[in-house]
């Protein structure tokens, strides 16, 4: 809206107020006696102040104090009268195009950041900004968000499984922080290893039942032809998913026929995630395991740990340059020794730090 167009649109304003108010009354909408103008622009102002507070806007609080002071000024000064009343009706309507006008159009600006009608053809405080100072900020968000998920990453692996649960159940906005950076990185892998996982959950029966653990969105759950898919993971994204530490979910012993771990072994209890999918798995069902290729120090070492589970190695696909996939059949439940003399490790995949 231009200059000429919004004076207008205040005279308008003005005018209808007068016809609908009288006395008191037309002394409290802004455009009456003892320079009120004053008072109704301060109300205003009031008003949209309290709008940016519960952020809704961005206009500074700075710009909104004066014209309160000026309202109470405005009301603790006697009434005029004869001639005095004229002069404060002209220096009241030349506050309203001067000064006040200024204030108001600062306030539109804040109005029209936070999407209200009266500022949709008033430009955001972000377009006002150099393309310098724009490529800027914006450099500094993305490196900010970057470091947030480089920090969640490390918490997630250099801690037990439970209190990365405890962690993600007291501020569930860290599961989308974490997802976002995860998500930027799978971008660049030459293949993502979910969806060589789902190519070949569809070759197989419809009816087995699957436990997909650390299913981050449960891509995998939407994309598989079996209808039977429990997902789990810290943080329940979506209505799919199940939260819960992986180290204790709530499905009954020997209830499914396939576990899948991809890129999900995290933290520094695997033993304990293996031996739930153990526990959830029937005999000669099979763990499907995939993870990054540098995390473990020997591949060897490692399929042999599972399988001193009770476990048999099936397949093992190392053409992926940066994955490793295994498939284990589940040949029975390992005792409690088994699970104590066990040892899986799995070095953390950290990123590394700028600057």
């Amino acid at each position: 809206m231009d200059k000429k167009a919004l004076q207008a649109a205040l005279k308008r304003k003005l005018a209808a107020k007068k016809k609908t108010t009288s006395g008191q009354s037309g002394r409290k909408s802004g455009g009456g006696k003892s320079g009120k103008s004053g008072k109704g622009n301060g109300s205003s102002m009031v008003k949209r102040r309290r709008v940016d507070e519960a952020g809704m806007g961005q206009g500074p609080p700075v710009k909104m104090r004066k014209p309160r002071n000026e309202a109470k000024a405005a009301s603790a000064a006697p009434a005029p009268s004869g001639k005095a009343k004229a002069k404060a009706k002209t220096k009241g309507k030349g506050k309203g195009k001067g000064k006040g006008k200024g204030k108001g159009k600062g306030t539109e600006l804040a109005m029209a950041s936070a999407g209200s009608s009266g500022g949709e053809d008033m430009p955001l405080f972000s377009s006002m900004l150099p393309p310098a100072q724009m490529e800027a900020q914006h450099a500094d968000t993305k490196l900010m968000k970057g470091a947030r998920f480089r920090w969640l990453n490390e918490q997630l692996y250099t801690r037990p499984g439970d209190e990365s649960f405890k962690i993600f159940s007291e501020d569930t906005s860290l599961f989308d922080v974490y997802h976002a950076g995860f998500a930027a990185q799978v971008v660049k892998w030459p293949a993502n290893p979910v969806d060589v996982i789902i190519k070949w959950l569809n070759k197989l029966p419809e009816e087995l039942v699957i436990a997909d653990f650390g299913c981050g969105e449960a891509k995998l759950a939407a994309s598989v032809r079996q209808p039977e898919v429990y997902s789990f993971d810290l943080v329940a994204a979506n209505e799919s998913v199940i939260a819960c530490d992986m180290a204790n979910t709530p499905l009954p012993d020997e209830s499914i026929h396939v576990a899948v771990f991809c890129l999900s072994l995290m933290g520094t209890n695997v033993i304990d995630f293996v031996a739930e999918a153990s526990r959830v798995l029937v005999v000669k069902g099979i763990l499907k395991i995939a993870e990054v290729k540098s995390r473990i120090p020997s591949i060897d070492t490692f399929v042999n740990s599972i399988c001193s589970l009770g476990y048999k190695l099936e397949a093992r696909d190392e053409k992926n340059t940066m994955f490793v996939m295994l498939d284990f059949r589940k040949l029975s439940m390992p005792s409690h020794a088994q699970l104590s003399k066990a040892a899986i490790t799995l070095e953390p995949c950290l990123y590394k730090r700028r600057g």
